[in-house]
């Protein structure tokens, strides 16, 4: 076994990636949105709370049985599940606008404005789904939208503008992806094949991702006329967000959180500190993001999730330094400390035995400080691997051990 050594940082250093909120209720909870970094909605099994101080303290607004909830602004609102309903004052009052079909269950929910706006689901028997309902009039009206041949059932809607949106889910045991470029009034589609899907969502009319069954991401550069897998694991994935075309995040089983800051060519996993599922996962910008799941968990980051060291006062690192790796050997995650003196642009590389590279944990410019970043071995064999650190002039490299 080797010996590891790690820094013991004095826990005022020390900045927590993401932090547990007291929902103070045990309900699961399946959908969380935020409209600003104070104002946001959760719902789940027979539940839906809501803050107005940025999840501080979570208060009750309703019992209903929901998936997916979703904000125009901090007035109006909708959530679905067995029905659709709605709220013009916040959530202070919920009613309904449509009722529970005969075996139905209402998935997700998207708007483009307070006026237009996209419900998706499933309908048994199969064969007659409904591909989406749509709403031009706040949900006043809703009607159901053309067949979804291709699909058994939908999970997740997202609409870039009022005419092009995508819709994620199964048909059969594969994940499928079916697009509109006229607002709904027909779907295509665009992709069956792979994993079971359960989240989709795009930055603009080109760039998206959807994530699903056994770790699977996929992404499309050209508006989902190809898809490729950007990475496939053991845990689940339930939900996917991005800021903008480079940062990203999704959460799944057992407290899985995963973040990209290059548009998902590489995934770093990061620390939840739950076991619990996460269903859910929101942001309001590049920094500051909540997610949701089993037993009424609600998690909260305000730097991105990242787990970094930051520099005490005015106080910074004298030389580059790269630390062992803790746990060594590990299974299937290890962490991997790390300071640069300047700010400087970090780059951190796995490799195997035999020199190949394998993945880039950090490549981008970081600030002068003491930094912790998470390796997830999940993906690749028992063995010995090597992390390299190049920083300006300063090289460095350590031996990791993976035992599964």
């Amino acid at each position: 076994m080797s010996i590891c050594s790690f820094i013991n940082y004095p826990s005022a250093l020390k900045a927590q990636g993401w932090f547990q909120q007291n929902s103070g209720y045990s309900n699961n909870l399946s959908s969380v949105y935020f409209v600003n970094n104070m104002t946001g909605w959760a719902v789940g099994n027979s539940i839906i709370i809501a803050t107005t101080n940025g999840g501080l303290n979570w208060t009750v607004q309703g019992s209903n049985g929901l998936n997916s909830v979703y904000f125009a602004n901090v007035m109006t609102g909708w959530a679905v599940g067995a029905g659709i309903i709605a709220t013009t004052n916040g959530g202070l009052n919920w009613f309904t606008q449509r009722g529970w079909g005969p075996n139905e269950s209402l998935s997700s929910v998207y708007f483009v404005n307070a006026l237009t706006g996209w419900v998706v689901g499933y309908w048994s028997p199969f064969e007659l789904i409904m591909a989406t309902l749509k709403t031009t009039n706040g949900g006043s009206n809703w009607i159901a939208q053309g067949l979804g041949g291709s699909a058994d059932g939908l999970s997740s809607v997202y609409f870039a503008d009022s005419m092009s949106g995508w819709a994620a889910g199964w048909v059969g045991s594969l994940g499928t992806i079916i697009a509109t470029t006229n607002g709904g009034l027909n779907w295509s589609s665009q992709f069956v094949a792979g994993n079971v899907l359960s989240s989709v969502y795009f930055t603009d009319l080109l760039n998206g991702w959807a994530v699903g069954q056994n770790g699977t991401i996929r992404t499309t550069t050209n508006g989902g006329l190809n898809w490729s897998l950007q990475i496939s694991g053991t845990s689940s994935l339930w939900s996917v967000y991005f800021v903008n075309s480079s940062a990203g995040w999704t959460v799944g089983e057992n407290g899985t959180i995963k973040a990209t800051t290059n548009g998902g060519l590489n995934w770093s996993l990061q620390t939840s500190g739950t076991n619990n599922w996460l269903t859910s996962v929101s942001f309001v910008d590049s920094v500051t993001g909540w997610a949701v799941g089993w037993n009424g968990i609600i998690l909260k980051t305000t730097n991105g999730g990242i787990t970094a060291l930051n520099s005490y006062k005015n106080e910074t690192p004298k030389v580059y330094k790269l630390f062992q790796n803790y746990p060594n050997p590990f299974n299937p995650v290890t962490e991997i400390k790390y300071e640069s003196p300047i700010e400087e642009y970090i780059s951190i590389k796995i490799y195997d035995i035999l020199g190949n590279e394998l993945r880039k944990l950090v490549n981008e410019k970081k600030s002068a400080g003491y930094y912790s970043i998470t390796f997830d071995g999940t993906n690749y064999a028992s063995g010995i691997y090597f992390y390299t650190i190049e920083a300006g002039t300063y090289k460095d490299s350590k031996r990791l051990v993976l035992i599964k």
